[in-house]
């Protein structure tokens, strides 16, 4: 027998270093939270000296069979009558009592380090107490069975925990779907909504897109109309010029005396497009000038291309519809033809193409 102290139980000081050896994971958890039971175990042998060596060889001569990697079964082989041998049937009907077989347990198999974690537990605790070698003998089988069978715990409880853990991530998963089909449902209706804004946007757009559009053509158009009223008091000013004998080059009215050449026979002989005028003021044109091709005010099927191999194009100012004066004008322009403008005076209309000719 081995003495580890004078008494069965020792009055516990809380002051004594052995005693909070003994409790040093409840009480220096913050120390040993990220430290094994086991670790610790060592840690508290290895700090006790001869005592718990000494101990730890009679548990090498006392347990020959605590082999690593075989069962309790394979371990033991107790006969009847033994005082090891009633201890486990002991065990074994305290778990009968609860319907709870150890024999479940028996084909456990053990490390070289869980048996010498078992030895370690034994080997702190017994320091409290007065200890026998068959103490120690009842203690480790104890300690393998209940190894064995916290270790079964630990399996149930962790599968309890996992299947937990999939019955609340179920649940989790649950709420989350019908959260989602709420938010789906929201986001049809927020879709919905956008599609009718849309759509209003779509119809204010074409709106402004029209207007933007109308505008345009209105600023053409009263840009054109300035150009043609500038055009029309241009050849106003320079029909009176002419007419009262005044000297002018081209379009432009200019002081001193540069009055036309009367020789217009390269002007009157010319392919010339005249536009505008009424039908008598077309006849004494194509009178004076067999080969011009007088086009009707009215007139809205003419082909521009003949613009093309025309010499000269002609506007009768005062007689011409909007739609054909921007019509040729743009065509004649982009064609690169000069355009003369004139109103009434036909000899003047003579002089302005042959200038224009040269």
């Amino acid at each position: 027998m081995v003495c580890m102290t004078s008494r069965l139980y020792q009055q516990i000081d809380e002051t004594d270093d052995s005693w909070r050896s003994s409790m040093i994971v409840i009480l220096d958890k913050e120390k040993y939270n990220l430290t094994s039971f086991g670790a610790v175990e060592e840690n508290i042998i290895e700090g006790s000296g001869l005592t718990a060596r000494e101990m730890q060889r009679i548990f090498a001569q006392m347990l020959p069979k605590a082999l690593p990697g075989k069962s309790f079964a394979e371990m033991w082989d107790m006969p009847p009558g033994q005082k090891e041998a009633n201890f486990y049937q002991m065990l074994w009907d305290l778990g009968q009592l609860d319907g709870y077989s150890l024999s479940m347990f028996e084909n456990e198999r053990f490390s070289s380090k869980e048996l010498c974690d078992i030895t370690n537990v034994i080997t702190v605790r017994s320091g409290m107490m007065q200890t026998t070698k068959g103490d120690l003998t009842l203690y480790y089988i104890v300690g393998i069975l209940l190894r064995s069978i916290f270790r079964g715990y630990k399996e149930v409880t962790d599968m309890i925990d996992e299947y937990s853990g999939i019955v609340r991530e179920s649940e989790k998963n649950k709420k989350l779907a019908s959260m989602a089909a709420r938010q789906n449902n929201r986001i049809l209706e927020l879709e919905q909504l956008n599609i009718e804004k849309q759509e209003k946007l779509n119809q204010s757009q074409k709106e402004i897109d029209k207007l933007r559009k109308l505008v345009a053509e209105q600023e053409e158009q009263i840009k054109h109309d300035k150009e043609r009223i500038a055009i029309l008091e241009q050849v106003v000013a320079e029909e009176e010029a002419y007419e009262a004998g005044s000297g002018h080059d081209g379009f432009l009215v200019r002081e001193g005396d540069a009055g036309y050449t009367s020789d217009t026979t390269r002007a009157r002989s010319a392919n010339v497009i005249v536009f505008g005028g009424p039908d008598k003021w077309q006849g004494q044109v194509l009178s004076l000038a067999p080969n011009y091709i007088c086009v009707s005010v009215d007139n809205n099927t003419f082909d521009k291309k003949n613009i093309k191999g025309a010499d000269a194009v002609v506007f009768k100012t005062d007689y011409l519809s909007h739609r054909q004066w921007y019509a040729v004008s743009d065509y004649a322009k982009k064609c690169g033809r000069k355009i003369i403008y004139c109103r009434n005076n036909i000899p003047m209309m003579f002089e302005q193409i042959e200038r224009a000719l040269k």
